[in-house]
């Protein structure tokens, strides 16, 4: 009677299955790149084995960002941002920068596509960063860094292009560039222009609950656009 052939993990004494080792410790090397990982969580306050990471353990010696690193590239070092990168590149490049032209953050953004950085203790906004540098801090909390170019949603950090100002300017400033997502640059909107302006022109010759069911909207929002509640911007001359 042949004797059947166990697994190669010291102590597991299962029958292989597949690379020497039993099913188990097979699936574990497919999910996590080897065949010991996955088994018990991390003892508490333990911390990634690269050197000067810190942060706690995940799985495989490393932390969650090295973790995941070492799956996609199979380098827990590979594909990251050395750390204090960003910061020197902020200071050495983006601040002496001296052309007119936009300055494109190569780094981490936030959804809107503005540059984000680790700084001062914590994640900010590039722009915002960059305009206390070059302009001093903002002269109150209403103020926010704008972007003269109107690419600030493109990660553009280009010290000439920033300057305070308050919110209601700053939106301002994105009509006259085009970059607000009012009306139908809004992500949510179910109208476009033409279908405000049509719904308009018939107040009181079409039920609103007709015209709502047209646009797939509440007869509420006809309401509200019959009466310029919203939408109040839109001129029904285009």
């Amino acid at each position: 009677m042949a004797i059947p052939r166990l697994c190669s993990i010291p102590d597991c004494s299962k029958p292989r299955f597949c690379r020497g080792w039993c099913e188990a410790h097979y699936l574990r090397w497919r999910r996590h790149g080897d065949p010991q990982a996955g088994r018990a969580a991390p003892s508490k306050g333990a911390i990634c084995s690269i050197p000067d990471c810190g942060k706690p353990l995940k799985s495989l010696g490393l932390c969650l960002a090295h973790y995941y690193r070492q799956k996609r590239n199979g380098d827990p070092l590979a594909g990251g941002t050395p750390t204090g990168e960003p910061e020197r590149f902020m200071r050495e490049v983006v601040l002496t920068y001296d052309r007119t032209d936009c300055l494109t953050w190569p780094y981490g953004k936030s959804r809107e596509g503005y540059g984000r950085i680790y700084f001062g203790g914590k994640t900010r906004i590039v722009s915002n960063v960059v305009c206390a540098e070059v302009h001093g801090s903002a002269p109150s909390k209403l103020h926010e860094a704008a972007h003269s170019c109107g690419n600030g949603h493109l990660g553009c950090v280009n010290p000439h292009h920033l300057s305070w100002k308050t919110r209601a300017a700053n939106h301002a400033d994105k009509l006259i560039h085009g970059t607000h997502n009012r009306g139908e640059r809004h992500q949510q909107v179910k109208l476009k222009e033409d279908d405000v302006r049509f719904i308009r022109s018939m107040r009181g010759k079409m039920k609103r609950s007709v015209l709502a069911e047209t646009f797939g909207i509440t007869v509420s929002t006809i309401g509200q656009i019959q009466s310029r509640l919203t939408w109040a911007w839109l001129h029904d001359g285009g």
